[in-house]
């Protein structure tokens, strides 16, 4: 028996989404439509990528590999030799994805607010970029004048609604107005348009997790009980919203509708950031010019080395109002914290130094081995070594408790033909509560997080599935978000190309709809160029974009 040719997937991404913070509300009957979507399917936790950011996430999902297949390993593409960057784009893919592969089969698509994907590539179908999108100015969408009737039927409509995020009541609003605004054009779009697959992101409880998470967890060191209360009655109104957008794609299940609820990671609180350049600069790896940088790099434990990092730290720390945020948009904020950052470190000497943490968001460490390839090979090595061992025996100085979960090299959990895209040491945070950053304007190697910064990302997001063939009540274990190309392909009797890292979900099917429907396999998509990809942003798109990852905690 063959899967009919009219058979559809429907994905709905729930951004950052946690059981940690979902089981209970759905015990207490305040999530009902998710509570609903359980006891019809399947569900368990969705292991992510490491590390688990966004881009390099839900290209995983799309692709059905680890980054270093195809090419995403980060917000940013690190070009040879340190300090150098480009934001990543839907450009800088270099593997096929769900879409492309059910396009090819004749299939139509429908991509909406999935992060990484503008430009919005050509397709069978359509697609509304989402996170990453520069402004609301450009072609969000394809075809391009969709956009247009987007904006007629919804009335107002946002591809990255969250370009600024802020710690305030008017955010949370901002939040369910967006939200409930994109689900108008969602509910469109499904309605209105053919379609065999279809994807859309509900994007709003990832900055919401990031700057109210004190708030909803008691013991956060940042926790205050009259804020907490304060904002109680919004952020439920925010998961509200998103529990309203699960039970329409419940009532859209039938015969021939697969349902996926699933998120690109999990979260959990930040209760200390780890300066990972600060550890570097300790131990004499990082370089600065002229002689204030020798002097900073032979004295940089002493007391004059640290009095105008302290100064540094106090001013952020009597910014008790969040006055900043308030007061300042997303490029402000940027601007102010690089003079500060700026005032208190002389340049980096990038020719001297040695090894760098240039993205927050990779959560790893660069080592420079030189234009000229300076660095011998047996040399690189034991610097790896010595790093990877110092790394994994760093111990937070107030509970001597380990700050990471492990140091590897690259290879030993990144295979591919992008792993050169990938830091030379991966670090792997887990669900330890440390948030990792490139500053070297800091007054310690840890230091303990402001109150701006409440939540941060974790390796295990949701999974939910739904429909025919699919088991009732069911709960899994051991499945990662790479599965899920292989297992929507294998739903819609498309063949899963036999490069994938992920597998076919055979666990969560009822046995005689196996049996009915084999599972079959297929050669990877033809390999797509390999060179340098063209730049999707201005510089000021570019300038943008990072002070929105900066108010997220992602980048410096």
């Amino acid at each position: 028996m063959m899967t009919p040719p009219n058979t559809r997937v429907l994905v709905l991404g729930l951004d950052g989404a946690t059981f940690d913070l979902l089981e209970p509300w759905i015990d207490e009957g305040r999530l009902p439509n998710l509570a609903e979507a359980i006891r019809r399917g399947v569900r368990g936790r969705l292991r992510s990528v490491v590390p688990p950011y966004s881009v390099p996430a839900w290209t995983s999902f799309a692709t059905g590999k680890h980054p270093a297949k195809h090419g995403m390993a980060s917000f940013w593409r690190f070009s040879p030799g340190l300090g150098k960057r480009t934001l990543n784009s839907a450009r800088s893919l270099r593997s096929a994805t769900i879409w492309s592969t059910v396009s090819d089969a004749g299939r139509r698509v429908g991509v909406v607010n999935v992060p990484g994907t503008y430009p919005p590539m050509p397709t069978n179908g359509f697609v509304i970029s989402g996170m990453m999108t520069p402004t609301e100015d450009v072609d969000y969408t394809f075809p391009p004048e969709l956009k247009g009737e987007v904006l007629q039927v919804a009335g107002d409509y946002a591809a990255n609604p969250y370009a600024s995020v802020s710690q305030t009541t008017k955010f949370l609003r901002q939040v369910v107005y967006w939200e409930r605004k994109r689900e108008i054009a969602h509910k469109y779009l499904l309605t209105s348009r053919e379609w065999h697959f279809f994807i859309n992101v509900v994007q709003g409880l990832d900055p919401i997790q990031h700057k109210f998470w004190q708030y909803m967890d008691p013991d956060h060191p940042s926790f205050r009980p009259a804020e907490a209360q304060r904002y109680a009655p919004l952020l439920e109104g925010c998961y509200a919203v998103a529990d309203e957008v699960v039970g329409h794609r419940l009532s859209l299940v039938d015969e021939r509708t697969v349902l996926f609820i699933i998120s690109d990671h999990g979260f959990g609180p930040v209760h200390k950031y780890f300066h990972v350049n600060r550890f570097l600069a300790d131990h004499g790896l990082i370089a600065f010019k002229g002689e204030r940088g020798q002097q900073r790099q032979t004295h940089i434990r002493s007391r004059r080395g640290q009095a105008l990092r302290f100064a540094v730290a106090g001013m952020r720390r009597l910014d008790f109002l969040g006055l900043r945020q308030r007061l300042l948009d997303n490029v402000a904020r940027y601007r102010l914290r690089r003079m500060l950052d700026l005032a208190s470190i002389p340049s980096i000497d990038w020719a001297r130094t040695q090894a760098y943490c240039g993205d927050a968001s990779s959560e790893g460490i660069y080592i420079h081995r030189g234009a000229d390839g300076g660095m011998s090979g047996l040399e690189y090595e034991k610097l790896r070594e010595f790093l990877i061992e110092e790394l994994n025996a760093l111990r937070d100085p107030d509970t001597d408790e380990p700050i990471i979960e492990g140091a590897y090299r690259r290879e030993e959990i990144h295979h591919g033909e992008y792993t050169y895209l990938l830091p030379d040491i991966v670090l792997d945070v887990g669900r330890r509560p440390y948030l990792v950053t490139e500053r070297l304007a800091v007054s310690g190697v840890v230091e303990p997080v402001h109150s701006q910064d409440g939540g941060r990302h974790r390796p295990d997001g949701i999974f939910v599935a739904i429909g025919p063939g699919i088991r009732r009540d069911a709960q899994i274990s051991g499945i990662s978000l790479v599965d899920l190309a292989p297992t929507i392909l294998y739903v819609l009797g498309i063949g899963v190309p036999n490069d994938t890292d992920g597998r076919v979900l055979t666990e969560i099917f009822e046995s005689d709809y196996l049996a009915a429907h084999p599972v079959k396999q297929a050669d990877p998509a033809p390999a797509i160029d390999s060179g340098e990809p063209e730049d999707a942003y201005t510089d000021e798109e570019t300038k943008a974009i990072q002070a929105r990852l900066r108010a997220l905690g992602y980048t410096e």
